[in-house]
């Protein structure tokens, strides 16, 4: 059985210059920044009254209502809050 019990072989270049943790911080941003809809959160939210604008005003210093967002993607709130 190949490989049983043994690590896999990390060349010298890669393990000086990478941590485990450091590997994990990029694989769970990259992860983020690979939904389609969070992205589209993420632009709504640089101007949020703009896009999410005059129908649903809201106050800046309260934030943004999931439930507007959730309505702006056709999608439920509770698919929305696994983008946010």
């Amino acid at each position: 059985m190949h490989g049983m019990g043994r690590e896999p072989t990390v060349s010298p270049t890669i393990r000086r210059c990478a941590n485990l943790e450091s590997i994990q911080e990029l694989l769970i941003k990259a992860a983020a920044l690979s939904s389609a809809r969070r992205l589209q959160i993420l632009e709504w939210l640089k101007a949020p009254h703009q896009h999410l604008g005059p129908d649903e005003p809201f106050e800046e210093r309260e934030g943004v209502c999931g439930l507007c967002i959730s309505e702006k993607l056709g999608i439920s709130p509770a698919t929305a809050s696994l983008h946010l």
